[in-house]
């Protein structure tokens, strides 16, 4: 009769030759998919009854003529047209951040390969 025992140590010397890293993303995935999976809501039952208690309605007719008019922008637009500078420039900030941290990763691994 094989033990417990046995079974944790063939198991701990398969995990001994893995990266732990790899079992660190390995668990926080297991983790992130058990909550996608317990927050999720199970679907609702369908009855016919919903359908029946709705009724038919009868789709209403486009119109004949479409009037377009020139709607002029709000005051309040005009106002804050600067405002989406900033986020542009944040977002300029950002790119150059990862630009710079990967070319200069990449040129640190080049030079420890020579």
């Amino acid at each position: 009769m094989k033990t417990y025992s046995s079974f944790y140590s063939r198991l701990r010397r398969k995990l001994a030759g893995i990266e732990p890293l790899w079992l660190l993303l390995l668990a926080v995935t297991i983790l992130f998919l058990g909550l996608m999976v317990a927050s999720s809501r199970p679907p609702e039952q369908f009855t016919g009854d919903a359908v029946a208690q709705a009724g038919l309605t009868s789709t209403p007719q486009p119109a004949q003529t479409t009037v377009f008019s020139n709607t002029p922008i709000p005051a309040e637009f005009l106002a804050n047209a600067t405002q989406t500078n900033g986020i542009v420039l944040g977002a300029v900030i950002l790119i150059l951040i990862i630009v710079i941290g990967t070319l200069s990763v990449m040129l640190r691994e080049d030079h420890r390969k020579r």
